[in-house]
C-alpha cells in the first residue's frame, strides 16, 4: 500500500505493468518487484475493511461492526490530536469498498449501501468531514443503517441530518467556523441547529425544502448566467441567515448560508455553461458566498476519486 501511494493519480490495473508506453516518461510501476502479485493484492484489498483479531478476543459480541470499528475511531483520535482545521470545512460522504454479503460473520458486511455517482457505489457508506484548505478529512463515521443510527447521539432531539452533522463536527462546536454540506446536510433546520452549536452552516438546498421560499427565490433571478437573488430571514437565537440563488447557464441553483457575503466575488466557470450555451466555459459573475462554498463542497469527493482509481 506504501508503494502504490508513491504513485498517486495511476489507476490501480497499471500498477502491476512492467513495459513501459510509446508516449510514457517515467518506467513503468510493475509492483510485483516488490513480490506479491497483482491477483493477490486483489484479494488481500476485499479484506481491508476488516482489521480485526482473529480469535476475536477483547472485542464486543454485540457490537455488529466490531471487526471493521477499530480503525476508524483509531482514526478519528488520531486526527484529533494531529490535525487543526481551517476556518472553512464541511461533511460529504464516501464509500469504503468493503462489499461482502450482509451479516455479522468477520469476512461480512452488516449493513451495506449503496450511493450513485461514487466512484466506488455499493459498499460501506462512511459520512466524513475535511477542510476546504487541504483537503484533509479529519472525522469519519460509519452509516450503520436507518435503525443503528437512530440510536446515536443528536438524533432524538435534532433528526438525521443535523444529528450526524453535529458528531462529525463534535470537536469543534462553538469554534465559529463555516460548516459547508451538500444538500443532503443543508436546509433551514440544519443551520438553524448548528447555529446552536456555534457553528455558521451553509450548503445547496434540493430536497430539504421546509422554510425556504425557492420559488419566490427562483423568481427574483434575472435571466443571464450569473444573475443571483438573495433573501434574508431571522431564525432562533436571533442569528439571521440568507437564502440565495444563482443562474448557473440555463438552470437556477439554490443555497442557503449562515455566514458570508452576497456581493461580488470571483468570478466562476462550470459545465453547466458550455451545456447550456454551447460554447467554450468562461467565468461568470458569482457572489463571494459561493466561492467559499466552491472550495469546500468538491474537497471530499476529489479524496475519493484519488483513492478509488479504478
Amino acid at each position: 500500500m506504501g508503494a502504490l501511494a508513491l504513485r498517486p493519480g495511476v489507476p490501480l490495473r497499471k500498477m502491476w505493468t512492467r513495459t513501459k508506453g510509446p508516449k510514457e516518461i517515467f518506467e513503468p510501476p510493475a509492483m510485483g518487484r516488490f513480490g506479491i502479485g497483482e491477483n493477490r493484492f486483489s484479494l488481500l484489498k476485499t479484506l481491508a475493511g476488516q482489521l480485526y483479531p482473529i480469535d476475536g478476543v477483547g472485542l464486543d459480541a454485540a457490537d455488529p461492526w466490531r471487526w471493521s470499528r477499530m480503525p476508524v475511531d483509531c482514526y478519528n483520535a488520531h486526527m484529533k490530536e494531529a490535525f487543526e482545521p481551517g476556518w472553512n470545512i464541511g461533511p460529504d460522504e464516501t464509500m469504503s469498498a468493503f462489499t461482502g454479503t450482509e451479516g455479522t460473520e468477520p469476512d461480512n458486511i452488516p449493513h451495506a449501501s449503496f450511493v450513485e455517482r461514487k466512484p466506488e457505489p455499493l459498499g460501506c457508506e462512511l459520512e466524513d468531514a475535511a477542510d476546504a484548505q487541504c483537503g484533509c478529512i479529519f472525522s469519519l463515521e460509519i452509516n450503520e443503517g436507518k435503525e443503528e443510527m437512530a440510536k446515536k447521539k443528536y438524533y432524538a432531539e435534532h433528526g438525521p441530518t443535523a444529528a450526524c452533522s453535529l458528531r462529525l463536527s463534535a470537536p469543534l462546536h462553538h469554534s465559529r467556523r463555516a460548516w459547508g454540506g451538500d444538500s443532503w446536510f443543508t436546509g433551514v433546520h440544519e443551520v438553524e441547529v448548528g447555529l446552536m452549536y456555534g457553528l455558521y452552516p451553509y450548503g445547496d438546498v434540493k430536497t430539504h425544502t421546509s422554510r425556504y421560499p425557492a420559488k419566490e427565490l427562483i423568481e427574483l433571478v434575472g435571466p443571464n448566467s450569473g444573475d443571483w437573488s438573495v433573501m434574508t430571514t431571522t431564525v432562533a437565537g436571533g442569528h439571521k441567515i440568507y437564502a440565495l440563488a444563482h443562474r448557473r447557464g440555463g438552470t437556477v441553483h439554490t443555497y442557503l448560508f449562515s455566514h458570508g457575503q452576497s456581493l461580488a466575488g470571483k468570478p466562476q466557470a462550470h459545465k453547466d455553461d458550455v451545456a447550456a450555451l454551447g460554447q467554450r466555459a468562461v467565468p461568470r459573475p458569482c457572489p463571494k458566498a459561493l466561492n467559499d462554498w466552491t472550495a469546500q463542497q468538491p474537497q471530499i469527493d476529489k479524496r475519493n476519486r484519488e483513492r478509488q482509481v479504478p
